[in-house]
C-alpha cells in the first residue's frame, strides 16, 4: 500500500499568535483497517491528571491536557472528535451537526510514553468511526488552569476574523478554521490493456460500502455518480454495475452502452 502518512505542527494559538514552547506534532499514517494517530508534545501536566483510569474513555476530557482531531465532512457536518491525554485517558465522540453529540466514549486503542517533560501517544482510529468522505481537518492542543489556560490550533482563526472580546470557543473554531485533508484511504488505481476487441479496463480501489444503488447487478444506468464511484466518462461500481456514454467534444449522448462488466 502507498503511504499517505501526514505530519502536521500545532504552532499557532487558537487566534493564530506563535506557541511559546516546541510544537505539537501529530502525525496521521491510514492504513487498511483504519488510521494510526501519533502525538509527540510537551508535558506541562497542567491541570493534574483526570481522576479516571488510563486507557479508558473519560468524559469532558477537554478541561484536562489534551491533544484533539476532528475530521469533518463539511457537506454534512458530521465528525468525528478524538481527544488524547498524556495520563493515559481518551474520548472519542461522533457529531451531527455543531455540538449534537450522538456517540461518545467510544473504545479506543490507545497507548501512552511519558517523560518528565514530554510525552508521546498512538492511537489507533477504526475506519468505521470516520463520516462518510472526510474533507477537512483541524488539530487542537490545550493545557493550564483557569486564567492560564491555552487554546492552540493548527488551523487558528484568521485574526482579521476575530471579534473583540472574543473568547476560545473550539465549537466555533471547528467550522470556521479547517483546511482540506488528503484522501485517508488507498489511493484509487486504474489500468487499461488495449486488445483485439476493444479496451480492458481494470479497477483497485478502496470500498466505502455506501448503500446499494436499486438497480440490477451487470446492468447499465443513468446517474451511479450519486452512489459510490470513481470519475471519468465510465462509472464503474463495487455493486456491479457501470454507466458508459457516448461523448463528442460538444455533448453527451445520454444512451446507455451494453459493457461487459
Amino acid at each position: 500500500m502507498e503511504s499517505l502518512q501526514m505530519d502536521f505542527k500545532i504552532e499557532y494559538t487558537w487566534d493564530g499568535f506563535p506557541v511559546k514552547h516546541e510544537p505539537v506534532f501529530v502525525r496521521l499514517n491510514p492504513g487498511d483497517g483504519g488510521v494510526v494517530m501519533e502525538v509527540s508534545a510537551p508535558f506541562f501536566n497542567d491541570p493534574p491528571a483526570p481522576l479516571g483510569e488510563p486507557g479508558k474513555p473519560f468524559n469532558e476530557l477537554w478541561d484536562y491536557e489534551v491533544v484533539e482531531a476532528f475530521f469533518l465532512n463539511d457537506i454534512t457536518e458530521q465528525y468525528l472528535e478524538v481527544e488524547l491525554c498524556p495520563h493515559g485517558q481518551h474520548l472519542v465522540l461522533l457529531l451531527s451537526g455543531r455540538r449534537n453529540v450522538w456517540k461518545q466514549e467510544l473504545a479506543l486503542s490507545f497507548r501512552v510514553s511519558r517523560e518528565e517533560t514530554k510525552w508521546e501517544g498512538k492511537a489507533y482510529l477504526p475506519w468505521s468511526y470516520f463520516p462518510p468522505k472526510v474533507t477537512k481537518f483541524n488539530s487542537f492542543a490545550i493545557h493550564g488552569s483557569k486564567d492560564k489556560r491555552n487554546y492552540e490550533a493548527l488551523y487558528p482563526v484568521p485574526q482579521h476574523e476575530l471579534q473583540q472580546g472574543q473568547k476560545p470557543d473550539f465549537w466555533t473554531i471547528e467550522f470556521t478554521a479547517w483546511e482540506n485533508l488528503p484522501v485517508l484511504h488507498r489511493l484509487v488505481s486504474l489500468k487499461f490493456k488495449s486488445g483485439i476487441q476493444g479496451l480492458l479496463m481494470e479497477v483497485n480501489a478502496f470500498f466505502d460500502d455506501l448503500p446499494t444503488p436499486p438497480e440490477y447487478a451487470d446492468q447499465p444506468r443513468d446517474g451511479p455518480w450519486e452512489y459510490e464511484d470513481w470519475g471519468l466518462d465510465e462509472l464503474m461500481k463495487p455493486f456491479i454495475q457501470y454507466s458508459m456514454k457516448k461523448l463528442r467534444s460538444d455533448k453527451c449522448d445520454l444512451k446507455s452502452l451494453p459493457c461487459v462488466f
